[in-house]
């Protein structure tokens, strides 16, 4: 017998559950076990098969009245809309990571659209990873009010899911639109998406987190092209952080020497971001095309040996701002980056020339807001 736990704001619900032998379903042309949720055997199973079924099993279990535990719901959530699983329909999958997968969901009540998240429990066995979930949650619920932060409707922890109940984002993530050939970003929109992705950043330094995932695919668009910063998944509370995670062609020098790592490792990702808006690709990516490599058939450290050695080259194209800024945030020193000097003093970025013309009224309110609360918070504890 095991049991799995999590804490939020003081509560604490653990289930219980016996290991029993795996049940077996049998659903279109494929079998899969319960247990496991591997398939067993698949003729020609397409992808929309596979979305199908995994659609049907969650509302399946919510169905036969799979027991809802923990309930968090943000109370900056005016619209009070109900997010208990019992009234949220699933609908299509949306994408799915290491430790889980993401639905589109519908409340029955109100028609409400959101995203679920939902991580199993048996993926995640060991106190290092039931540890990641928990640091998701206080990251995300820490950054809520943040205009460029996805928002957290609500958390759920059922006997065999935790569940991230989050705003949709309605136009894709930045990396889809770049590949697009239906939108283009001008300069304009560019240095409005860099300037709205930085304050997020420096927000969630200042409220004591590191993200260490930054990315293009991590930031997701609206139809107004205003960024939303998600994924939460490796974010830790405190200043530094010893294992090499996050998104190859972002990773910090640092990082990928497996040194340890703080807030200007963020910044780097953050800077290679923005160079990937200018220049069309990340450093990574043009160095493998110039040197005639595919990065999908060469082994994982081979990739990584490839990142290290990849140089950072500033087209002759981009505008000296431009160029001005992703020096002084690729920097080889940590510390000398942009958004770190002077005590990660963000109004140094703010003052940067590229951003001249940004208004930062509104950004800047949320950021007092949320570190206010967090202050609050944490003289309760």
């Amino acid at each position: 017998m095991y049991t799995d736990k999590i804490e939020v704001e003081g509560f604490e619900h653990g289930y219980e559950r016996r290991a029993e032998d795996p049940r077996l379903e049998t659903h279109g042309n494929a079998t899969f076990t319960h247990s496991t949720g591997k398939i067993l055997s698949s003729p020609r199973l397409r992808l929309r098969s596979i979305c199908q079924w995994m659609s049907f099993t969650m509302r399946r279990n919510n169905d036969i009245g799979q027991s809802q535990g923990v309930f968090w719901q943000n109370a900056r959530d005016t619209r009070k809309r109900n997010w208990n699983l019992e009234n949220l329909q699933v609908e299509d999958l949306l994408g799915r990571g290491s430790f889980g997968e993401v639905f589109q969901v519908k409340a029955k009540d109100d028609g409400s659209e959101a995203a679920i998240k939902r991580i199993k429990k048996n993926v995640l066995n060991t106190e290092k990873d039931l540890s990641r979930v928990k640091a998701e949650f206080s990251c995300w619920r820490a950054m809520s009010g943040h205009p460029n932060v996805i928002s957290l409707f609500a958390f759920v922890e059922t006997d065999t899911y935790w569940c991230f109940i989050m705003e949709r984002g309605n136009f894709g993530s930045l990396s889809q639109v770049l590949r697009s050939s239906d939108v283009m970003l001008g300069s304009q929109d560019v240095r409005k998406i860099a300037a709205q992705l930085a304050h997020a950043i420096s927000t969630l330094h200042h409220a004591g987190y590191l993200h260490r995932d930054i990315s293009c695919s991590n930031v997701l668009l609206t139809e107004n092209l205003d960024c939303r910063l998600i994924d939460f998944g490796l974010s830790v509370k405190g200043t530094t952080a010893t294992s090499r995670s996050g998104s190859l062609a972002y990773m910090a020098p640092e990082v990928l020497n497996r040194r340890p790592a703080g807030c200007a490792a963020d910044w780097w990702s953050w800077g290679i971001v923005v160079y990937t808006m200018i220049v069309g690709k990340s450093p990574l990516a043009l160095f493998a095309i110039r040197e005639q490599i595919d990065l999908e058939n060469i082994s994982k450290e081979s990739r990584y040996e490839l990142a290290k050695k990849t140089p950072v080259v500033l087209s002759t194209r981009t505008s000296p701002e431009e160029r001005a800024l992703l020096v002084d945030v690729l920097r080889p020193d940590p510390e000398s980056r942009l958004g770190m000097r002077d005590g990660m003093n963000f109004d140094l970025l703010k003052a940067h020339p590229y951003f001249h013309g940004v208004d930062w009224t509104q950004l800047d309110a949320a950021k007092r807001k949320i570190l206010r609360r967090i202050e609050i918070r944490a003289k309760r504890t």
